[in-house]
């Protein structure tokens, strides 16, 4: 098995990874479709991640962390990853839809890098405090590395002292607690997508073919196994989109979306994610 770092550089700038840069789709679909090609006719093995202790959250890079659309975005993310052949890796709070931890002042950080390029971006590069603290917002190591969000009450429920890093501000309506409690949440989710690769040896075994490979917008993929076939489409914007499907897939079943809407197959919604089997 192969962990490639690839897309963790897609959104780096002039100064390394401290920037506020947006990934491309375009780039994240090329780089992630090589890997699955590739490892494919080496009969190698893939690791799908999106982050881990050494990156930001996974809603707040490559999705969205906006009230409207964070549990959205964090669903899409979860089945474009899942749906892909290799072995998923779930990171410590993504299947809460944890994000970013916005602290607000550096002195609030923890991590040696951070503090290091604050220093160096405002006394060397000239840079506002602000922009820095914008870049280490989005990329800070630090991200992942709050404590778990085990519930809404002191400390949320991971210690009973005072933790060496803060809490993420916004652990009282994002913690373990809420998302148990909540039949439609990002956890469940999950569930369901676990499931569907144990039940289902196409994600497995199935080939692999990238879709419109210019689309700003929607990375779309096809799995394929003997007679059956996945269709499995993300939106990566806030937008209400109209797309074209394969012919082939018109009638398919549904076989997991994370909105309630499953029969305009010409549409797809803000962050939504469809699967679709024949």
């Amino acid at each position: 098995m192969v962990f490639h770092f690839d897309h963790m550089h897609l959104d780096y700038g002039k100064y390394g990874k401290f920037s506020d840069k947006r990934f491309r789709l375009q780039d994240l679909k090329r780089v992630l479709s090589e890997w699955q090609e590739k490892m494919a006719n080496a009969n190698g093995w893939n690791s799908l991640y999106w982050s881990n202790h050494d990156q930001p959250r996974a809603v707040t890079r490559f999705g969205v962390d906006s009230e409207n659309y964070r549990i959205k975005a964090a669903k899409m993310l979860g089945t474009i990853l899942h749906m892909l052949q290799g072995t998923p890796y779930i990171f410590e709070g993504e299947e809460l839809g944890m994000s970013n931890a916005k602290f607000t002042d550096i002195t609030d950080y923890q991590d040696l890098e951070t503090k290091n390029i604050y220093k160096e971006l405002t006394e060397h590069h000239n840079l506002d405090s602000k922009t820095v603290m914008r870049y280490i917002y989005l990329k800070s190591r630090d991200n992942a590395r709050t404590p778990m969000q085990w519930n809404d009450s002191k400390y949320a429920g991971f210690s009973e002292a005072k933790p060496w890093i803060d809490l993420n501000p916004n652990y009282k309506d994002i913690n373990v607690k809420q998302v148990l409690n909540d039949p439609d949440s990002v956890f469940y989710y999950y569930q369901r997508l676990i499931k569907l690769r144990h039940t289902l040896p196409i994600i497995t075994t199935g080939s692999y073919e990238l879709l419109e490979p210019d689309n700003s917008k929607v990375y779309s993929y096809v799995r394929s196994a003997g007679k059956h076939k996945l269709l499995v489409m993300g939106n990566f914007t806030s937008e209400k989109l109209k797309i074209n499907i394969p012919t082939e897939f018109k009638n398919a079943e549904v076989l997991i979306d994370n909105y309630d809407n499953k029969t305009n197959f010409s549409e797809i919604y803000p962050w939504q994610a469809r699967v679709l089997m024949i």
